[in-house]
């Protein structure tokens, strides 16, 4: 259990480090779950941005299979990600920690998610730029 813990903060770490760093780390869990939910505020706001980009490639290039398919994933997603993050939070449950741990676990799978969708939709295979530039990760 103790390794699976440490494996967790880590990986954590390598993927959010910098982001973390920067702004939530000083006050108490309360002061720090606010702000890491104002980051997870920001990070959905920008994969929204990405899957409208999607869409409107799709809608413009007369996609339509493609459209529907694209709309019913997001959605599974979205279900895929709660779901997993909420066992994220029930694992670490009756700590104080857990609901942070949800948040970190939302906004890394967010962020990954909008890489996601802007290398499968929002990318050329040529030399043509993006439609939007490449997300953080």
């Amino acid at each position: 259990m103790y390794k699976y813990f440490l494996y967790m903060f880590i990986s954590f770490f390598l993927f959010h480090g910098d982001s973390f760093a920067q702004s939530c780390t000083d006050g108490t869990t309360d002061d720090i779950e606010k702000c890491r939910s104002f980051q997870l505020k920001e990070s959905e706001e920008n994969l929204n941005k990405y899957i409208i980009a999607a869409s409107k490639r799709l809608e413009k290039d007369n996609k339509q299979k493609s459209l529907e398919k694209f709309n019913y994933s997001q959605k599974l997603w979205y279900k895929y990600r709660d779901n997993e993050c909420n066992a994220v939070e029930l694992f670490f449950q009756p700590g104080t920690i857990s609901y942070l741990m949800k948040i970190d676990c939302l906004h890394r799978l967010t962020d990954l998610h909008t890489h996601e969708v802007w290398s499968n939709w929002l990318r050329y295979l040529d030399s043509t730029p993006p439609i939007l530039p490449e997300p953080h990760l």
